[in-house]
């Protein structure tokens, strides 16, 4: 049974209609799976993914676009002349970074002024502290996969995890920063997440196993949840060519995916304190 805590914000205009699907529990990952290696401690979603019943739904979704971001996942699309410049050079199409480097270069201008328009556009979900703003990039990932996060310095799938790059304590996640992540390609991705807080992860652990979450690192807390409710499932959200998710990812569990994927998956990524309302406000005040 999901609980009710983390919920989607999906704005006029993007339909609900077939946006979510709902896994069969979590899994632990094989060691390695067409060729990439999971790290030891790796979990990822159990198959068979299912469309969600409709009290299912009414958990997950919210209509409240004030809801505080630190419990919202939220969707968004590109301006479209923004899009169109992207397609209009190739974007969509590339297959690796030595590609991005050439399309870069012979559509420079282009280039440069989709992603200003892009990080412009990311910019309008800022609530507060706009120097928190951090840019990422563009991230070219595999397609076809249930699992795309790798760690850099083993060059191994993370499976699902808690965000860290704010270094905050386990008790203060609430207040980190957000991401948003525009999809760039030419097909679906998907974004993965359990729909539980850090909060309420913490509670779970504090009642039902009397340890002390608030002294353990992420990846423990990540552990402990794994292993003692691996029934509960994750929620997979599919995020169209040129739309973004918002996510608080350092507050709770996530990964992304390309699952049914020909194409090589491309997305670029903000970090900061983004929140759905304060871009809607802009737009209907004209600002």
């Amino acid at each position: 049974m999901l609980t009710e805590d983390i919920k989607i914000y999906c704005p006029a205009g993007l339909e609900t209609e077939n946006r979510i699907w709902i896994s069969k529990g979590l899994q632990k990952a094989p060691a390695t799976e067409d060729g990439f290696s999971f790290e030891s401690d790796a979990y990822r979603p159990g198959l068979p993914w299912r469309v969600p019943e409709a009290e299912e739904t009414a958990v997950l979704f919210t209509t409240d676009a004030e809801r505080t971001p630190s419990r919202t996942i939220g969707l968004s699309k590109l301006p479209e002349d923004i899009a169109d410049i992207f397609i209009r050079i190739g974007l969509p199409g590339i297959t690796s970074d030595d590609e991005l480097k050439i399309l870069r270069k012979h559509h420079a201008a282009d280039y440069i002024a989709a992603m200003e328009g892009m990080y412009a556009y990311m910019g309008s979900f800022q609530c507060d502290s706009p120097e928190a703003f951090s840019k990422i990039g563009v991230v070219i990932n595999e397609p076809d996969k249930r699992s795309v996060t790798i760690n850099l310095k083993n060059g191994c799938l993370t499976g699902l995890h808690l965000d860290s790059w704010d270094r905050l304590d386990i008790g203060k996640l609430d207040t980190a920063t957000n991401r948003i992540c525009f999809n760039l390609g030419a097909q679906d991705r998907f974004f993965l997440f359990t729909n539980l807080s850090v909060k309420t992860l913490c509670g779970w652990v504090e009642q039902q196993l009397s340890v002390n979450p608030y002294l353990m690192s992420k990846n423990e807390l990540c552990q402990l949840f794994f292993t003692h409710w691996p029934e509960y499932p994750v929620v997979k959200l599919r995020v169209k060519p040129f739309e973004a998710y918002i996510a608080p990812t350092e507050n709770l569990i996530h990964d992304g995916c390309t699952e049914g994927g020909k194409q090589k998956d491309i997305c670029c990524t903000a970090r900061g304190y983004f929140n759905v309302a304060d871009n809607i406000k802009k737009h209907v005040h004209g600002h």
